[in-house]
């Protein structure tokens, strides 16, 4: 029997025959959200997290920084490595051993002493991550309008993030700095109580790539590396910017503050990214916010006065939290059939999980001006990297769809 596999405009709708498009109503939503909020934990409480590592465990900022990383790696080189093929296997199957090694990570990380024993039981936790992080990017992807899925999955993301940032320092003050991983621990848990949930059949259809549906390899890889070159830098800013606030004079309290703050309007934004979807196109949404939240950044890491380092706090998590929705969907966007997805998402959090040891290492080095000069021609690299691809997938729009 023939099958007609019909393009639409990406970043919006696709119809309802469309090979890769499921639209599975809001209970599979709300898993989205869910699963991509608990897979994208670490970078979203990262100064948090780093904050934890440096005061409780008493490591420098290098090896505050390598932790983290190697807690992101893990869950990066999982979704770059194996999410093209796990995304073929059962939906619970995936779902459940992610959650598993989820909760074993960061169940042993409570009762972590020291950096090599931090090292193994965060590497397990990461991996726990990647395996989520496949679940629910593959169910966004494949879905009708993949940004607005990813738009609700990010302000989802955010709104627990400002929760924990607002929470996690009074919990660590209370009862030690075992509080963020018994807290991370139990988002864990509810993402177990979901697996019995979820439908044993394979979690994607896939659809015979076309030259309709895909990009050319060089634009792929160009849309890959301009994510890379501006989610290095931010997360190298982000992972240390509580400490630089508080060099810039601002109390730890006063700095969790804005920082959860700067999250409350990341939800708005996110969910704005959701609603405006494709009506400011491609280029616009992304090279603003990217612009913003640069600029945010470095008001952060260069300045002295704390009234404008509060205000810089949260505009740059606005920015940030507008612009990563449609970085997200450029993936599914780039490559209809959905083989691209899981790739170009693992690269794009590859990248973030890289940047705390590199800004460890950059702040070691040249101090918080280091971090911001690195902030400047990231995203510079990274935009100039980007136009092209917009242009192509602004063509690819305009060109007929044939059908078969």
């Amino acid at each position: 029997m023939e099958q007609t596999v019909t393009r639409t405009v990406p970043g919006t709708a696709r119809p309802a025959g469309s090979a890769v498009a499921e639209d599975r109503g809001a209970p599979h939503l709300a898993v989205v959200c869910v699963t991509y909020a608990v897979a994208a934990l670490v970078f979203n409480v990262a100064p948090s997290y780093v904050s934890t590592l440096i005061d409780g465990y008493h490591l420098n900022e290098t090896q505050a920084g390598l932790v983290a990383t190697v807690d992101m790696l893990a869950m990066a080189v999982t979704g770059f490595v194996a999410g093209p093929f796990l995304a073929r296997v059962g939906r619970r199957r995936l779902l459940g051993a992610g959650a598993a090694s989820f909760l074993l990570g960061n169940a042993l990380s409570v009762w972590g002493t020291g950096l090599t024993t931090l090292l193994a039981t965060r590497l397990v936790a990461g991996v726990g991550a990647g395996l989520i992080l496949v679940f629910a990017n593959t169910m966004a992807a494949t879905t009708r309008n993949p940004t607005r899925s990813y738009g609700l999955a990010t302000m989802t993301a955010t709104v627990v993030g400002a929760l924990l940032l607002f929470t996690v320092p009074a919990l660590i003050s209370s009862f030690g700095h075992q509080a963020l991983f018994v807290t991370m621990l139990a988002l864990g848990v509810l993402v177990a109580l979901l697996v019995p949930r979820e439908r044993a059949q394979r979690l994607t259809v896939q659809a015979q790539a076309t030259p309709a549906d895909r990009l050319s390899d060089g634009m792929l890889r160009l849309l890959s590396g301009a994510a890379m070159a501006m989610m290095v830098v931010q997360s190298a800013y982000y992972s240390f910017a509580q400490q630089a606030a508080e060099h810039a004079g601002l109390t730890s309290a006063a700095a969790g503050t804005a920082l959860s703050v700067g999250y409350g309007f990341g939800i708005l934004t996110s969910a704005l990214a959701a609603w405006l979807d494709a009506r400011w196109g491609r280029w616009k949404p992304v090279a603003l916010s990217m612009a913003l939240q640069a600029a945010s950044s470095i008001a952060v890491l260069t300045g002295t006065d704390t009234t404008v380092v509060t205000v810089a706090l949260v505009a740059q998590s606005g920015a940030l939290f507008f612009g990563i929705p449609y970085l997200l969907s450029l993936n599914a966007e780039a490559d209809t059939s959905g083989r691209f997805s899981n790739i170009g998402v693992g690269l794009f959090f590859f990248s973030l999980a890289v940047g705390p040891f590199a800004g460890g290492l950059l702040l070691d080095d040249y101090g918080y001006v280091g971090i911001a000069v690195a902030v400047a021609v990231g995203t510079l690299a990274g935009l100039a990297a980007l136009a092209p691809v917009t242009r192509a997938l602004a063509a690819r729009s305009a060109t007929p769809t044939p059908t078969s």
